[in-house]
């Protein structure tokens, strides 16, 4: 456990650090600290969720041949599989890819902003750092391309260049077309139409649930391995564990909507717009919670991509705002990102200990 909770607490304390004015820890160090993180997860070895699902699949993989019908879901990830193991590689080096560039994406797009930094990574330490980095191996894939998707657009204004960058991701994991379907509200938002933004917001919640479905049924028909029968029994052991965490966190997710809703006034646009995708993300997480309590699956798909932009968009009106009730928030999320690390950690103890290198193995 200390290997997990040591960089936790060295970049808690950096964001702490920097809130107080006693360091300014720039994008180098920034860079240096998802670069340790990213090749953490990356190196591991039987750490982690989904392990031997996604070994399998790797074993699955036949060179020389191409698998015309395993290839039609999620074709990129079949791709990278394919490639590797032509190359002579083993299934870590996929996942050593899929860490290092998340975390690549992750720093490309947040470190373009004077902000705290820190805070960003321990608020994305606190949720989805072990979700994306030691089990979602395709979603943090999925997510990367999103983020760089995004990231480029931010530089350069271009939006085809951006999408068919963004679009990559979903080859990846299909259920990644819900950063998609957050993107719609945000666009309909800066129209300034609330009406088109309350269907695009109705409108979102139907397209999650059957994103979802279509992504369960899909994996369920077209993987044929003994794996998916133990990971729906483990979903169903997480729906009955997981409830009421999610509940009582969907609550906090909620209010600090109305918090980014309330302080978003006044701020450049690429800041304006990286606060209302976070809103969105985290209302359509809070949506998912309620409709379908309880479902681990769902809120984990949701909340991985939000918890960033949650963070981002947090730092980014710690930045402009100063004051005792932003000090609060800071503290308050802070804490909750750290229970949260904590927790999952605690729940997850069997699969994440102990921690092995892959190298060591072969």
């Amino acid at each position: 456990m200390i290997l997990y909770l040591i960089p936790y607490v060295a970049c808690t304390l950096c964001a702490l650090a920097y809130q107080l004015k006693i360091i300014r820890l720039g994008p180098a160090a920034y860079g240096m600290a998802l670069f340790l993180l990213g090749l953490v997860a990356g190196i591991r070895f039987e750490a982690g969720q989904d392990w031997d699902a996604y070994e399998d699949y790797f074993d699955e993989v036949v060179v020389p041949g191409f698998d015309l019908v395993k290839s039609r879901y999620e074709p990129a990830y079949y791709i990278l599989n394919y490639l590797v193991k032509t190359l002579g590689g083993t299934y870590p080096i996929v996942q050593l890819i899929a860490s290092m560039f998340c975390a690549f994406a992750v720093y490309r797009l947040t470190s373009r902003m004077t902000l705290n930094r820190f805070y960003v990574l321990a608020v994305y330490m606190g949720y989805s750092y072990l979700v994306l980095h030691f089990a979602q191996v395709r979603q943090s894939l999925a997510l990367g391309f999103f983020l760089l998707g995004l990231d480029h657009y931010f530089r350069h204004g271009t939006k085809l260049p951006a999408m068919m960058i963004a679009l990559i991701g979903p080859f990846f994991q299909l259920s990644a077309l819900l950063y998609f379907i957050v993107l719609a509200p945000v666009i309909i938002w800066q129209s300034g139409n609330v009406w088109w933004w309350l269907a695009a917001a109705i409108a979102a919640v139907i397209a999650v649930v059957a994103a979802q479905f279509i992504d369960l049924v899909s994996l369920i028909s077209m993987v044929s391995s003994s794996n998916t029968q133990d990971k729906l029994a483990i979903y169903s052991v997480l729906k009955t564990e997981q409830g009421p965490f999610q509940i009582i966190y969907a609550c906090y997710l909620l209010l600090l909507c109305l918090y980014f809703v309330r302080f978003s006034r006044g701020l450049t646009p690429d800041k304006v717009f990286i606060i209302r995708y976070a809103v969105c993300s985290l209302a359509v997480t809070v949506m998912c919670t309620f409709l379908l309590a309880g479902s681990y699956v769902f809120y984990s798909r949701a909340y991985s991509v939000a918890c960033l932009f949650q963070g981002f968009a947090a730092a980014i009106v710690f930045a402009s705002r100063k004051g005792a009730l932003h000090s609060l928030v800071f503290y308050i999320s802070l804490a909750v990102a750290s229970v949260s690390y904590c927790r999952i950690i605690d729940f997850y103890e069997d699969q994440y200990t102990p921690y092995q290198i892959f190298f060591w193995q072969y």
